[in-house]
């Protein structure tokens, strides 16, 4: 892809940080400091309207009551339980963009409304952040236009201010805007992408090796916990496409990994290898995962598209496992798990295969020893 091309179109990058959010537990917090911005927007408008300098008329003020009860509705929106979907994440950048024009247009001072065109910045960052390049114009022709009609108004008595105060809020929203897109382009498809799907924003398959690896090479010989790896597969998915089309099965995908981030403790490793497939990596005190099991079929099953799911489930104590490759021990434990799966679909689906305690022929393998004496120091 071209440098111009990536930059304009590139991948959006709002389900991997949704991902970020909630893999480092921030991710209601970050909502809350969210809606608490929209909140302070919405009073900010409703306040102006006893300043002299402020909306003036019947229409105006009307306007600012509009303005007001659309910040809090999207607040709202960020207050819920659930994060938002990607769609209503681009309708929060139009109309907080569209909100922002209105209020400065409707101040019957214009210096007022220029000095609110700088909160066109909030937009825009998120944005850069969140969205690609497409969404971030859309706040620059919202600012441009409002600056400029401002501008134009002021000009009849103060060119000079007039022109350098355009100038700066140009220059202060783009500066922002273009640092933040850079800085989330620099890291884009290369690295943010390189072990994660874009769709879901979890990992995927050599994503999830090399972090469950990681698990396994980081695990002491005095580690007495179990590993459980369970493999998720959606029954009937095919369906889902069948009725509702591609964009009926991502929102599926979509809305399962959002429950299963949920379900899923915050250390454990998640990630969507395939269509309908996904994998769950944690540490247990016993060889017991049931519960996180039986947590993740409910809310499965409680999802919109309504769907069940085939579950392999392996656990093994990790002790034994501490001096061994773990590329190896990953790679036999994965396939016990997937098989184990594939019996929960041959019994009719909606059902789960434990393997505890297998017998790992990685443990009879006689190079253990050299991988393992080369990991330790000298």
């Amino acid at each position: 892809m071209k440098v111009a091309e990536r930059w304009w179109r590139g991948l959006d990058h709002y389900y991997w940080l949704t991902a970020f959010l909630a893999a480092r537990g921030v991710q209601r917090s970050t909502s809350r400091v969210v809606a608490l911005v929209l909140v302070a927007l919405g009073g900010i408008s409703l306040t102006l309207l006893w300043s002299p300098t402020g909306p003036r008329g019947t229409v105006n003020q009307a306007l600012a009551y509009a303005v007001a009860v659309c910040c809090w509705g999207l607040a709202a929106l960020w207050l819920r339980s659930q994060w938002p979907t990607i769609i209503q994440s681009r309708i929060c950048v139009c109309l907080g963009a569209l909100c922002i024009a209105i209020s400065c247009l409707i101040q019957s001072d214009p210096l007022t409304g220029l000095f609110g065109a700088t909160t066109f910045t909030l937009v825009a960052i998120y944005a850069a952040i969140f969205h690609t390049t497409r969404w971030l114009v859309i706040t620059w022709i919202a600012t441009g236009v409002t600056v400029l009609v401002l501008g134009l108004r002021l000009m009849s008595t103060n060119p000079a201010f007039a022109l350098s105060a355009m100038a700066l809020i140009l220059f202060v929203v783009g500066f922002v805007s273009l640092a933040g897109r850079a800085a989330i382009w620099l890291v884009d498809a290369d690295i943010l992408h390189e072990n994660f799907e874009p769709l879901t924003g979890m990992f995927n398959r050599d994503g999830f090796y090399e972090k469950a690896t990681t698990l396994l090479a980081s695990r002491s010989r005095t580690d007495d916990r179990f590993l459980a790896i369970a493999v998720i597969n959606l029954d009937s998915f095919s369906l889902v496409g069948e009725f509702s089309g591609v964009s009926g099965s991502n929102r599926a995908r979509i809305e399962i990994a959002a429950r299963l981030r949920e379900t899923a403790r915050r250390d454990a490793v998640l990630a969507h290898i395939a269509d309908s497939e996904f994998v769950i990596a944690d540490l247990f005190d016993s060889a017991d995962a049931s519960a996180l099991i039986e947590r993740v079929r409910g809310t499965i099953a409680g999802a919109p598209s309504r769907l069940s799911a085939s579950i392999g489930v392996v656990t093994t104590p990790l002790q034994p496992l501490a001096q061994l490759p773990p590329n190896d021990v990953l790679d036999e434990l994965f396939s016990i798990a997937t098989n184990a799966m594939y019996e929960s679909r041959k019994c009719g689906g909606n059902q789960v295969t434990y393997v505890r305690n297998p017998a790992l022929t990685v443990l009879d393998d006689p190079g253990n020893d050299e991988w393992y004496n080369s990991e330790e120091p000298a």
